[in-house]
């Protein structure tokens, strides 16, 4: 087995295209989170980071930047919630409901990231808490909506710790991508940070810089706003991902060992057992040999009384 070309599949089968974009963990905390005018601290959280992004955006080199609650390959940690769409009214217990990787994200996400959007629109400023609620699925999910014969644009989805007449849009369909792990599809429902009681924990930013040069704008952006802020867990897609087939690729090499041992062990048991048959029979093959017996049948006759 190539394994070089088994990690390579994966990588460009993962559903991020842009590997080198950066992304941090952005540990946010102090009295300015929750600063005058706004409501609360979740409010504070969210004018942070939009006053974060838009400097991002604004600096040059930096291509597109975002946000979202927990990054790809960041292990098996993350948000799931149960769904139903507008077409399922037979389920009587949300308990009943199937799961999805929930993921909340700012506008320019998945161009950030090279996720493409298959269907319908991406996040804007104008998904925020007055307008509708909205939400971007993964092709994956938008396939049960089409094989019920409707159109995932514009078709709803309700969450199962919303009530039964709390629904969401779908305004987009983005191409499937492996959060959790790169072995397994994740079926994704994304959520516009201005509309979600989770924050947005991870900034990703992708530039013609190199990682680097990048992690140091994103820290000086931040010193500039509040130097009190930190990040934490710099890498970029590509490391993510080369982090996470390592441990298979590892796994993969191990059983190949393994088999290489098995197999040495299975042959050295048939030579030891062929070796002590002719040892046995020497002086019997001596005697044919010595008869004239053909070499070709001397064998097919040991091989078969062995």
């Amino acid at each position: 087995m190539d394994f070089n070309a088994y990690s390579e599949f994966l990588k460009d089968n993962i559903g991020f295209a842009n590997r080198g974009t950066l992304s941090m963990n952005l540990v946010l905390h102090g009295s300015r989170l929750a600063a005058a005018g706004h409501n609360s601290a979740a409010d504070g959280r969210r004018s942070f980071y939009t006053l974060l992004l838009n400097r991002l955006r604004e600096s040059p080199g930096v291509t597109s930047a975002a946000a979202i609650l927990v990054r790809p390959l960041e292990g098996d940690i993350g948000w799931e919630r149960r769904y139903a769409f507008e077409f399922e009214t037979n389920v009587n217990d949300d308990r009943e409901l199937p799961k999805a990787n929930y993921e909340v994200v700012t506008p320019d996400y998945f161009k950030t990231v090279g996720t493409p959007l298959i269907e319908g629109r991406d996040f804007d400023n104008h998904d925020t808490e007055k307008g509708e609620q909205v939400v971007v699925i993964s092709n994956n999910l938008a396939q049960r909506i089409r094989a019920a014969g409707h159109s995932p644009i514009g078709h709803r989805l309700r969450m199962s710790w919303h009530s039964a007449n709390d629904w969401y849009k779908v305004v987009g369909v983005c191409g499937n991508a492996r959060y959790r792990n790169v072995t397994e599809k994740s079926r994704d429902i994304f959520v516009p940070y201005l509309q979600a009681g989770p924050g947005t924990n991870y900034v990703v930013v992708r530039g013609r810089q190199s990682s680097s040069e990048l992690a140091a704008l994103v820290r000086r952006t931040l010193s500039g706003i509040d130097p009190d802020q930190a990040v934490a867990g710099v890498a970029t897609i590509g490391e993510l991902i080369d982090a996470n087939t390592a441990r298979h690729r590892f796994n993969m090499i191990l059983l190949l060992w393994f088999g290489v041992c098995a197999a040495i062990l299975a042959a050295t048991g048939i030579y030891s057992v062929i070796a002590e048959s002719i040892a046995a029979r020497r002086r019997e093959i001596s005697i044919k040999i010595a008869l004239g017996a053909p070499r070709a049948r001397l064998v097919r006759n040991l091989i078969s009384r062995t």
